[in-house]
């Protein structure tokens, strides 16, 4: 119960969530993201260049399709590329979230606990609601994994 206790400064909140959630992920993931957009706007900027000259006569309509269908290609690898990126992005844990969800169960734990105010089995619900792990040796709390 100790363990529940500690919860309750934000320090040791911020400390259980950097070794649990690792921030430089996000940004990795982020400056990828942003890599794959800029690259899919600068075949944008090329396909718009090849069509001015289409317009402007100085290309040859075929080889302006196959040129394009290129282009076409390669901006759709970014777009999936930078899709993919930001879909692995939103599985990564929501740090925020998960704090609050510590200091709210850390907050109230310890007091429900000493006036026994509600059942074991609640607080367990509780905790799993809260997306909370609890690892015990001997009956003693030794750890808490999101």
């Amino acid at each position: 119960m100790d363990y529940f206790y500690s919860l309750q400064t934000p320090e040791r909140v911020d400390a259980l969530l950097a070794e649990y959630g690792d921030s430089a992920d996000a940004e990795r993931l982020r400056g990828e993201i942003a890599a794959a957009e800029r690259d899919a706007a600068n075949v944008v900027t090329r396909r718009d260049r090849l069509a001015l000259a289409l317009a402007s006569g100085a290309m040859d309509h075929d080889i302006y399709r196959k040129a394009d269908d290129t282009l076409l290609a390669e901006l759709a690898a970014h777009q999936g590329r930078a899709a993919e990126l930001a879909r692995h992005l939103a599985a990564l844990p929501d740090l925020d979230a998960w704090r609050a969800q510590l200091a709210d169960v850390a907050g109230t734990f310890a007091e429900m606990i000493e006036e026994g105010l509600v059942a074991p089995e609640t607080i367990a619900a509780a905790l799993q609601r809260a997306g909370v792990k609890v690892l015990c040796e001997s009956g003693e709390v030794v750890a808490i994994l999101p």
